[in-house]
């Protein structure tokens, strides 16, 4: 391969990566906000419907499935990482 294919690569992984820690600051940003700002009833309602969700999720596979596309992802950066060292070390 050439060396623009392993940047080109090393971007998107790294673009992938980004993408899911400002998904995640901002749901984290979400539950701060909406237990600080909201009364007990919602917060309660909001608590029990996402353990539904995630109990479905759970249920049906979904998250597990995600999890294994997240470590598939992983496992492609560290071999793009890896093959851009050595084609810059020749």
């Amino acid at each position: 391969m050439s060396k623009e294919v392993h940047v080109m690569d090393l971007i998107q992984s790294l673009f992938n990566y980004a993408w899911q820690i400002v998904v995640y600051l901002f749901l984290l940003w979400l539950v701060y906000y909406f237990f600080t700002n909201t009364s007990r009833k919602t917060k309660v309602s909001v608590t029990i419907l996402s353990a539904l969700v995630i109990t479905l999720g759970i249920s049906t596979g979904i998250l597990e499935e995600q999890f294994e596309d997240i470590e598939a992802a992983s496992e492609q950066h560290i071999i793009h990482i890896k093959a851009i060292q050595e084609t810059y070390d020749s």
